[in-house]
């Protein structure tokens, strides 16, 4: 389809065909066609329906798009020895090696870049025409999502500037704009700018600028010091308050008269002063969005604590402020009034003047990322979409990231050190999640080649095991909106070879587990196999820019709940879908993540299935006296009966009361176990304590010998009387927080446990074992649950039942196989319960 066409003077023609989108931008959206003419040359514009005799700029609709091909022809006399003529398209020669016989052709397409474009027509260096086109978008509406997204870039940067700033400050750049700071910019300049505000108020106080001002007012006549004009005017207009006196001290002709009360004008000086009046309309708007942002902040969240002491002490000092200087005299007004010479001349005045302009002012911007030429705007969406997770990722866990070294804030502003290609990491440390790192441009070696995806979110979750996981989210500035893809796909999205891509980097990034020695096959009851390689990327998605409603409809989009792959939609307008992705990432348990994940295992599965069985010996040492001599003589002895005892000890836990040792008790020490005997009492080297009479030395015991015993640091808490249940495994004894903790040796009781605790709950757990079931018979182990949240108005009680593999509290029932599947829906539940409805009576 012909686009443009121009006819020069001299016989020279430029033709421009390509498809027309017009389809891609609104009908009201119109462009611009400028066109200049070289020295005596005459030309006809075509384009469309419009024409333009003459050099000038006439409106079209939009021409240009980005990632489209255009095919353009320029046609010259055909003369002998005649010099080619040039296409000039950003300083590049387009016809250069093309021309043939007066005819040239090329193609030009303008990728990702978005703006104007300058086109010369050039012979022999003169300039016969040039062009300026306006290249459009073909995915973003060019009036409001392109330019929302370069203000969203430098919004997200400042507001993640201000994040970082710590205890201490350092002035930074500034610049006037149009709109308002963010309130987290303004707490940061006015930490900064305080104490210098402050002194500029105190300095003003000392010398403040007044006025004379003149004031009437009547006063009785042995107080009015000066009689004037005004007086007469009084008494002229009031004839009936002069009464005859002799000795009046008013004269009128030869009579003598008096009154009783005159007016009396006297001068004073007044602090209403425009000058002073500005600043104590500043002032108070100071106060004002002080007592704002105090209120609106909770002290609870992390990093808010900070904030909410300094305003609380600004706030206390500005109201003393306000008390002992010449602001308690001035009336603040409701505007600003007009800004005098002497603002800017007086001393105090000047200081104050500035330091409010800084405040007023935003960060100022630069670096690789806000300073591309041509307005590439694939490589902006990919910058954007890196800083906006990870300010989503600081806002839903309420954490301040580490500093990273792209992003550096000095006295001369923020500079953007991101640029396509270099790998970027902003590191997020969360207590409850662990660590959490966002990667621009990460590349990962692979047996089938290198990968680097924009953007991967790597959750390392926090424990003994320190699993990690990671999730790629790779901006695609790709759309597809036609017929045949909406109906194939069900609503606009990205084309099914991006998807494609996504599976590939699930499949691709994976990681070396080899290891020199394999675990203890004793330990495994079950073959997990060894392999060389394992996914370390549990889902994958593409990131693409659509703001329309339907695009949850996408079966791309509805992919990432059942495989972990797909696409979802992210603009600064669009954020609630990536936003809930995220949330759930961070939510789930490292468990959660290897159910829900295709296929995933690595070195840290195995260790956890072997430490799940390691088993420990609880070893209740009953004094001081018989624990001394266990950690001196490396020896555990207990009495054994053959009907309970049944139990393969890898180490030992000791564990005291605290009727026996008040100052350190509970489970205090721990050692592997070297090896186990049996026989008589008296058969023990050297003797235990208590047995020098040899009076229970034919009774039968069990000893275990040790290797050095290692302190338990903090104790292990122990209340009320010990556990019947006698042994616990490694998996649970590294990761209890108290000596019940101990007793979570089957998986479905310790999983239940990590979750409720991950949404922060406390659980406390007791033993429910009969007395009369063996100690070491983990069929027979019965454990009670109680959980409460700090909003829980009552505890709930879980009791799991092994034989039927189901949870139950208060009527209700969920099975192992929902706590794998979906743990959100049970600790809800249980949640619930903590939260009864209470529904009135009916009268």
């Amino acid at each position: 389809m012909s686009l443009l066409s121009l006819t020069l003077s001299g016989g020279f023609e430029l033709f421009v065909d390509g498809p027309s989108n017009r389809r891609l931008v609104p009908g009201n959206v119109s462009s611009s066609v400028v066109l200049e003419l070289g020295s005596g040359v005459s030309a006809t514009l075509n384009v469309g329906t419009v024409r333009l005799a003459v050099g000038g700029r006439v409106a079209v609709p939009p021409l240009l798009f980005e990632q489209t091909r255009y095919e353009v022809e320029v046609v010259q006399p055909d003369i002998p020895d005649a010099v080619p003529v040039s296409l000039l398209v950003a300083g590049k020669d387009v016809l250069r090696g093309r021309q043939r016989r007066g005819h040239a052709m090329a193609t030009i397409n303008f990728e990702s870049e978005i703006g104007f474009t300058r086109w010369e027509l050039r012979q022999s260096g003169r300039l016969i025409a040039a062009l300026r086109l306006e290249v459009f978008p073909s995915k973003l509406d060019y009036q409001s999502d392109y330019f929302a997204l370069r203000a969203s870039l430098e919004s997200e940067v400042r507001i993640l500037a201000g994040a970082l700033s710590g205890r201490t400050w350092q002035p930074r750049g500034r610049k006037r704009t149009t709109q308002q700071p963010t309130d987290l910019e303004w707490l940061v300049q006015l930490r900064g700018l305080f104490d210098e505000w402050v002194q500029a108020i105190e300095c003003i106080d000392r010398h403040p600028r007044r006025r004379l001002v003149r004031e009437t007012q009547l006063r009785p006549i042995a107080q009015v010091r000066r009689a004037d004009q005004t007086a007469l005017a009084h008494l002229r207009k009031h004839p009936n308050q002069l009464s005859r006196a002799p000795n009046g001290p008013i004269r009128i002709g030869t009579e003598r008269w008096t009154t009783a009360r005159l007016p009396d004008s006297r001068r004073s000086l007044d602090l209403n002063t425009p000058e002073n009046l500005f600043v104590a309309y500043a002032f108070q708007r100071v106060c004002s969005k002080i007592r704002g942002i105090l209120a609106r902040l909770d002290p609870e969240r992390s990093g808010a604590k900070e904030w909410c002491d300094f305003l609380a002490a600004a706030s206390t000092k500005l109201r003393r402020l306000e008390a002992r200087t010449f602001l308690s005299e001035v009336d603040a007004p409701q505007h600003a009034s007009s800004i005098t010479l002497a603002m800017h001349l007086s001393p105090g005045y000047r200081e104050f003047l500035r330091t409010w302009n800084l405040l007023q002012a935003g960060l100022t911007l630069d670096g690789d990322a806000l300073a591309m030429s041509e307005k590439n705007v694939a490589t902006l969406y990919e910058l954007w979409c890196f800083v906006a997770l990870g300010n989503l990722l600081r806002t839903e866990l309420g954490a301040t990231p580490k500093r990273p070294d792209w992003l550096v804030v000095d006295h001369r502003g923020v500079a953007l050190g991101l640029r396509k290609g270099r790998a970027s990491e902003l590191v997020i440390d969360a207590p409850r999640h662990g660590k959490i790192r966002v990667t621009y441009n990460r590349s990962d070696e692979t047996p089938t080649g290198d990968c680097r995806p924009d953007n991967t979110l790597e959750v390392e979750q926090s424990g003994p095991a320190q699993r990690s996981f990671r999730y790629v989210f790779d901006a695609k500035y790709r759309l597809s909106d036609d017929a045949k893809y909406v109906e194939l796909n069900g609503a606009p999205g990205v084309p099914a070879d991006v998807v494609t891509q996504m599976h590939a980097y699930r499949d691709q990034i994976v990681t070396s587990v080899l290891r020199e020695a394999a675990p203890d096959p004793s330990a495994i009851v079950w073959d997990v196999g060894q392999r060389r390689y394992v996914q370390r990327t549990v889902g994958a998605f593409a990131l693409f820019p659509y703001a329309g409603a339907d695009a949850e409809k996408n079966r791309f989009f509805k992919s990432i709940a059942s495989v972990g792959v797909g696409a979802l939609p992210f603009l600064p307008s669009r954020r609630e879908e990536v936003k809930a992705l995220i949330r759930q990432i961070v939510a789930n348990s490292a468990e959660t993540v290897e159910d829900l994940a295709v296929e995933l295992s690595g070195t840290e599965e195995v260790a956890r299935i072997v430490k799940s069985h390691e088993y420990g010996l609880l070893g209740i040492v009953k004094n001081r006296t018989q624990l001394e001599w266990a950690l001196r003589e490396k020896i555990y002895h207990m009495p054994y009966r053959a009907k309970q005892l049944r139990l393969r000890a890898d180490f030992v836990v000791l564990i005291i009361s605290a009727a026996q040792s008040k100052e350190h008790y509970g489970a205090i020490y721990h050692a592997k176990v070297r090896s186990v005997n049996f026989g008589n009492r008296g058969s023990i080297s050297p003797i235990p304590p208590g047995d020098e009479s040899g009076g229970r030395s034919g009774d039968p015991y069990v000893w275990f010998e040790t290797e050095a015993w290692k302190e338990i640091a903090p104790p292990l808490s122990y209340e009320g009387r010990p556990s019947h249940f006698g042994f616990t495994t490694r998996l649970a004894f590294e990761s209890a927080k108290g000596v019940a903790d101990l007793l979570l040796v089957r998986e479905p009781e310790r999983r239940l446990a990590d979750e409720l605790r991950s949404t922060g709950a406390s659980v406390r757990v007791f033993d429910e074992t009969s007395t009369e079931s063996s100690p070491f018979d983990v069929a027979s182990l019965r454990l009670r649950m109680v959980v409460r949240w700090e909003d829980s108005p009552k505890d709930v009680a879980v009791r799991f039942t092994p034989s039927a593999g189901e949870f139950r509290w208060e009527g209700e029932v969920a099975t192992w196989k929902e706590l794998m599947f979906s743990p959100a829906e049970v600790v809800a539940r249980i949640r619930q319960a903590g939260h009864p409805t209470t529904v009135s009576a009916k009268p």
